[in-house]
């Protein structure tokens, strides 16, 4: 067992691995004799009770609210050290990236409310082909990883952080009825003690992960996303730190990297990757939802990001893309199309009270298959553009 465990960590690709576990996921969903086996282990609930709380989640709610903390808090974690020590020391290429976003979350939500502006139900998930599925986006870049500059991975990371972010309020603001101001409060009262801890330079780690367990648990009451933790946890975290010559921040990720890339991510995208589609008809391909969503994925992401992005730089009138072009930005807008778990996510909040299954299995088609396409369409322009270089 131990050898196995020494083979997977130091052997291993992640990223080929990765791909291994999504088909697999796949091949178990939609087989009648491994499929109940497969939706029973992703909805099996946990009860448990902390601080006089009462908890009762499922498998698929404890991967995707709480592991998946640990991956946006290692993600702004590298964003952070690239902030200070390398591409993003320039201000404007943080904007830029942020505004493209802003184009990302419009034009895929104005084509998909166009395809279904005279349904009342179906238009409300208007919010599902706006978001973007940063793990498997990661998961993308580091296959290319040798191919692409540092100033392109990091530019798509930050985009990937600010859709999220968008997603999370997006959510937070049309998706969610259940708002708790008090829990709200709290959480805002726990941000303000880590910005205390930040410029005070807490030399406590106990401390300071104390005070991210306990936003996680306030964020969660309150109604928002609990994976925002990451983020203030990872903003958050002192690179004026220094612990035998490295910093917090470093000290950090360093920790946090093996654990996300070959336990967090594999685990993620075995729940989220076991879409059935064995309830699915060929003329469900033509329903306006299907078309909708894909369109707005394949479509509106990758045009509504580099639009923004070239009406920036003229507005700017500054070539802050450095070794990037228009083309690498048409690229990294592609690639956003992959949609995914998030997509899917917001799928199920905008139809679950429909009481029609079959809406919600065309909207995953929908999903899927633009990010399938996305994905594989992104991969092979990146890997052609750069590799010339």
């Amino acid at each position: 067992m131990i050898k196995c465990c020494r083979f997977y960590f130091n052997k291993i690709n992640d990223n080929y691995f990765l791909l291994i576990v999504f088909f697999i996921a796949l091949l178990v969903a939609n087989n009648n004799y491994t499929k109940k086996i497969y939706f029973s282990l992703i909805y099996l609930p946990y009860n448990f009770n902390v601080l006089g709380f009462n908890f009762s989640y499922i498998t698929y709610f404890f991967v995707n609210n709480f592991l998946m903390t640990f991956f946006f808090f290692k993600v702004i974690l590298e964003l952070k050290y690239e902030r200070f020590m390398g591409f993003l020391s320039n201000n404007y290429v943080i904007f830029l990236p942020a505004f493209a976003a802003l184009g990302g979350m419009l034009l895929p939500g104005l084509i998909f409310y166009l395809f279904n502006f005279n349904n009342l139900i179906i238009r409300h998930g208007w919010a599902i082909p706006t978001v973007t599925d940063i793990p498997f986006v990661i998961c993308i870049l580091s296959i290319l990883n040798s191919y692409i500059p540092v100033s392109f991975r990091t530019f798509l990371l930050i985009l990937s952080v600010f859709d999220d972010i968008i997603a999370i309020l997006i959510i937070a603001i049309f998706y969610n009825n259940n708002i708790s101001i008090f829990f709200l409060f709290l959480s805002f009262l726990n941000i303000l003690f880590l910005l205390f801890l930040y410029f005070f330079k807490n030399k406590s780690l106990i401390i300071y992960l104390f005070c991210g367990l306990f936003l996680w648990f306030m964020l969660l009451k309150s109604g928002i996303h609990p994976t925002m933790t990451g983020l203030f946890m990872g903003l958050f975290s002192s690179e004026r730190y220094i612990i035998d010559n490295v910093s917090l921040d470093r000290m950090l990720y360093s920790n946090l990297r093996t654990f996300v890339d070959k336990i967090i991510l594999p685990i993620f995208i075995f729940v989220n990757s076991g879409i059935c589609f064995l309830h699915v008809h060929f003329k469900d391909f033509f329903s306006f939802l299907f078309l909708g969503i894909f369109f707005g994925l394949f479509l509106g992401k990758p045009i509504g990001i580099t639009f923004f992005s070239w009406i920036f730089t003229k507005f700017k009138n500054k070539n802050i893309l450095i070794d990037l072009n228009i083309y690498n930005i048409l690229s990294a807008g592609i690639i956003s199309g992959i949609g995914f778990t998030m997509s899917i996510f917001i799928i199920l909040l905008s139809y679950n009270n429909s009481y029609d299954f079959l809406l919600i299995e065309i909207a995953k088609l929908g999903v899927f298959l633009s990010s399938l396409i996305s994905g594989i369409l992104g991969y092979l322009m990146i890997k052609r553009q750069f590799k010339k270089n």
